[in-house]
């Protein structure tokens, strides 16, 4: 009987992979940041690698991952699953962090080295078709004149990759291909980008020993099943709010207030979901609203 795999999508899982084995984060980097081979990387430390311990608060604990290379560049890369509309900010935050803490007081800005910022997304965030967008500091009215190559912030969205397994051809194909499709990869599936890119085999290896040893197995669907709980206690939030809505729509005996007092609990319950990083296909389940009203919030 085949395995079913945890799916990396969700944040623990991705940073519990890299974190056991940091050779499968050289790979990701070097697909998806130095396509011409030039500045590959060799070895990465991870800089934070722990990973929260069991308590009712773990929703709220970052579970990003920050690397540095042998020859001192800085990586910041991070999974993130739940709709955030200010995420191209946060993600600005944490790149300042990245610059400003390796200096201490007395250093000198010389010493400051090159840093890049890789988010992955499962969710769709610019308004562009490319599930891939890589962005550098450009001069405005002449692009071909860049500041720095010092700075790189890169953009997945998966959402947007729609290659099939009789697709790839890359390294950066088969690493997004395996990131949004983990857990419903079949044996051939895994054996075929396997035989395409090699060094990703520990990747299955280090899910299928998660998936099927009883103690880790436990461990990673208590996550997951708390993540699930948070939902659930949302909906009931949800649906009491919508309860409330309908309540004082009856008593003013106008349908349109109903339909209106719904809407917003509908909105406002939506809004906390997204702040909560709750994935936009939990969000749309739970909810009902529509693609068009979770974009204008």
């Amino acid at each position: 009987m085949e395995i079913k795999l945890f799916p990396l999508t969700n944040d623990y899982v991705f940073k519990s992979v890299f974190v056991k084995d940091p050779r499968l984060l050289v790979s990701l980097l070097n697909a998806i940041l130095f396509l011409d081979g030039i500045r590959e990387i060799e070895e990465v430390e991870i800089l934070n690698p722990e990973l929260p311990k069991d308590s009712h608060d773990e929703k709220n604990s970052i579970l990003d991952i920050k690397a540095k290379d042998k020859g001192g560049r800085h990586f910041h890369v991070e999974m993130q699953a739940g709709l955030q509309g200010i995420f191209i900010k946060r993600s600005l935050y944490y790149l300042a962090g990245m610059i400003r803490d390796q200096l201490k007081a007395s250093d000198e800005y010389s010493i400051l080295e090159p840093v890049y910022q890789v988010n992955i997304l499962d969710f769709n965030l610019l308004a562009t078709e490319n599930y891939i967008n890589r962005f550098t500091l450009r001069e405005e009215t002449n692009p071909r004149l860049e500041l720095t190559q010092d700075l790189v912030v890169v953009f997945l969205e998966l959402p947007k990759f729609s290659k099939t397994i009789k697709d790839l051809k890359s390294k950066l194909d088969c690493w997004l291909y395996s990131l949004k499709n983990t857990s419903q990869m079949k044996k051939e599936d895994i054996n075929m980008v396997v035989d395409k890119t090699p060094d990703m085999n520990n990747l299955f290896k280090i899910l299928e020993y998660y998936s099927s040893n009883s103690e880790e197995k436990r461990r990673l669907e208590d996550k997951i099943k708390k993540d699930r709980d948070y939902a659930y206690e949302l909906v009931f939030h949800f649906e009491r709010g919508m309860n409330e809505g309908l309540e004082k729509g009856i008593a003013k005996g106008i349908d349109e207030g109903m339909d209106r007092g719904s809407h917003l609990n509908k909105l406002e319950t939506a809004k906390k979901m997204i702040e909560k990083g709750l994935s936009i296909s939990d969000i749309k389940e739970i909810t009902g609203l529509s693609d068009e009203e979770l974009d204008s919030l």
